[in-house]
Parts: C-alpha cells; sequence; structure tokens
C-alpha cells in the first residue's frame, strides 16, 4: 500500500533523538519493512534529508515554518518575556497558521503519492491532515499519543484558549477514520469526547525488536548498576510531570518494604529530576535507586 504519514509539529526534529522522534523514524521503517511505500511530511529535519530517506526506506517532505511564521514566533515570544509568562518554543498561533504551509506541503506530497490513506501523528491545532484527507477523498488515520489540550493546560505552558482548544482537538478526534490509541486510558478519553467506539483501536506504543529482543544479554547492564541478584522496576523515559513519576516512587517505596532487595532504575533525564532525586533522598532511598542519565537508543 502507499502511505503518506504526517507529522504537523514544529516541535519534533524527525532525525531527533527524542521519544516522538524515535518513534516515528521507527514506526515509518517497519511500514516499509512490511513492503509499503512511505512518503513522511514534517516540519522539522536538521540532518541530512537523503541520509534519513535511506535509513527509513521511505521518501520525506519539508513543511518548514515559513519565515513569517518564524517573525510571528519571536514577536510572541518577546511579547510573553516582557508580561511575565513562560515563551513557547511554538506558541498556539503559530501552530494554527502554520497549517497553511503544511497543507500545502502535505498536498503536493499527496500528488507525488497518490496514497490509499493518511496516517497522522497527532498534535495540537494540526487540522491540515483533515483537510487533506477531505479534499482528496482519502481515509485519515489518526494515532493519538496523548490529550495534548488537556496536557498543555495543565503539565506545561498552557494555551492561549482552552475551550477553543478542546473544540478543536475533540473534533479532528471524531473526523478521522480511524484512530490509534496508544494505550486503554487514552481510548477512554476518545470516547467520553464522544468519537464512535468502532472507531478507536488501542495499539500500545512497541520497541524495535531489531534493537531490543530477549537474546541480548543483560549482565553487563546488571554489573554496572550493581542490579545482580535483584528484582529491578525500570523506567525509561523523559522525567516530565505527565509520566507520572512521582507516582511510580511512591509505589516503589511500598514494594520496597515487601521486597528489601528490589531495585528502580531509572533511564533519561528531564527537567523534574532534581526533585525526584531531593525525594529519594528524603524517603532515604538513595541505594536502592538509580539514575542511570540520558542513553543513546542505539
Amino acid at each position: 500500500m502507499k502511505i503518506l504519514y504526517l507529522c504537523n509539529d514544529p516541535g519534533i526534529e524527525l532525525a531527533g533523538k527524542s521519544g516522538a522522534a524515535i518513534h516515528i523514524q521507527s514506526f515509518v521503517r517497519a511500514l516499509a519493512d512490511l513492503g509499503h511505500e512511505v512518503a513522511v511530511v514534517a516540519c522539522s529535519l536538521r540532518g541530512c534529508k537523503q541520509v534519513l530517506e535511506a535509513d527509513l526506506h521511505a521518501t520525506i517532505c519539508l513543511a518548514r515554518l515559513s519565515p513569517w511564521n518564524c517573525a510571528l514566533t519571536q514577536v510572541l515570544r518577546a511579547a510573553n518575556l516582557t508580561i511575565g509568562r513562560t515563551p513557547r518554543r511554538n506558541p498556539d498561533a503559530v501552530r494554527a497558521l502554520h497549517n497553511l504551509t503544511f497543507f500545502m506541503a502535505a498536498m503536493w506530497a499527496a500528488k507525488q503519492l497518490n496514497p490509499d490513506f493518511i496516517y497522522e501523528r497527532y498534535s495540537l491545532w494540526a487540522v491540515a491532515g483533515l483537510c487533506l484527507a477531505k479534499k482528496r477523498s482519502i481515509p485519515l488515520v489518526l494515532e493519538v499519543n496523548a490529550p495534548f489540550a488537556y496536557e498543555q493546560q495543565h503539565y506545561r505552558a498552557g494555551v492561549t484558549c482552552p475551550p477553543l482548544a478542546h473544540w478543536v482537538e475533540g473534533a479532528i478526534w471524531r473526523k478521522a477514520r480511524l484512530v490509534m490509541a496508544v494505550s486503554e486510558s487514552l481510548q477512554s478519553q476518545l470516547r467520553r469526547s464522544r468519537v464512535k467506539p468502532e472507531l478507536i483501536h488501542v495499539l500500545p506504543n512497541a520497541v524495535n525488536t531489531r534493537l531490543f529482543h530477549t537474546g541480548l544479554d543483560g549482565s553487563l547492564v546488571r554489573q554496572r548498576f550493581n542490579l545482580e541478584g535483584r528484582f529491578v522496576i525500570g523506567f525509561v523515559g523523559t522525567f516530565k510531570r505527565w509520566h507520572g513519576l512521582d507516582l511510580l516512587l511512591s509505589a516503589f517505596r511500598d514494594v520496597r518494604r515487601t521486597d528489601p532487595s528490589s531495585h528502580l532504575l531509572l533511564v533519561g533525564d528531564g527537567p523534574i529530576r532534581p526533585q525526584l532525586e531531593q525525594e529519594v533522598r528524603n524517603a532515604g532511598l538513595t541505594e536502592a535507586v538509580t539514575f542511570a542519565g540520558a542513553l543513546a537508543h542505539e
């Protein structure tokens, strides 16, 4: 099949090492390995396009922020700093207006590929994919990784108009031909937003089995972190509030009381790491918790 993959999020560097970027790269490569022809439309790529295309076995079309939208970003950032607000890398107005540029790039890619369907990684204010699907009468499959309107409002720098953000988000979810939720919790959220249950499928995040498989020997890692003979609970990801690391640490305290040999291994980094390290010290769990830091995906 021919698949047009859309990522209308200026904050995701396509060749980067963030969780979102790795997810996109792995997913696109997996589709190509299954024999599908894939074209990717994304907003940001700092590396060599030809090298990434060869690695993903897919073509890439870039829809970078236009110069006037970049200028608007700088103006809004300066204005927020002036009034004492935390500036966002890509403000809501910039994201909304970027749909114009992204739609044109996605339309060009669709004409070149003539895809059987569109697969889009949902992002806040991203309506271009839905417009393209309607314009060309192509089914839209929408992957939802988080309720971004809520997440942005409660865990990040906030949204300009929360009611409008929630309304737009719900409208995008409901108008997709198929919605892929990465968890049962998100499935429940989609149902509460009146997405038809028969249109929702749960597809949990997976791993690249070329890199991670049961044949790997973990003895070196256990030796490195002194984990031999221990029951290890692990977390891999970014240390941000919505990932629930405070809950994990609280649960680990209970596990530790039941099994004193248990150990918590935290792999990654992020803004709340100092807070977590302080909580570990306060709980007297310094010897039972290891902060491995950020590690290369490979």
